[in-house]
């Protein structure tokens, strides 16, 4: 039985007005399984979105993959992993 990896993303919008609506952009992710979107706060009225996804263990690719496909979101400014766990 092939594993599962769980990763969680860090994503920041290039305008803090848009985090709520690039939020729901990135719940359609393609290269990943989108499990869970939220927005949490980090200081002064700005959030930081977190993104976790599964992957297929036997392509560790798609974890890069992912990423990419979030960087390229037009309203993104940072997206970066923050943790990876083996299922």
């Amino acid at each position: 039985m092939p594993g599962k990896i769980f990763v969680i993303y860090k994503v920041s919008a290039k305008d803090p007005d848009e985090t709520k609506k690039l939020a729901e952009e990135l719940k359609s992710l393609k290269n990943a399984v989108v499990k869970d979107v939220k927005t949490e706060p980090i200081g002064f009225g700005i959030e930081i979105i977190k993104v976790g996804v599964l992957v297929d263990e036997k392509n560790p690719d798609a974890v890069e993959k992912t990423l990419e496909e979030i960087r390229k979101n037009t309203r993104v400014k940072d997206a970066e992993t923050d943790a990876m766990t083996l299922l």
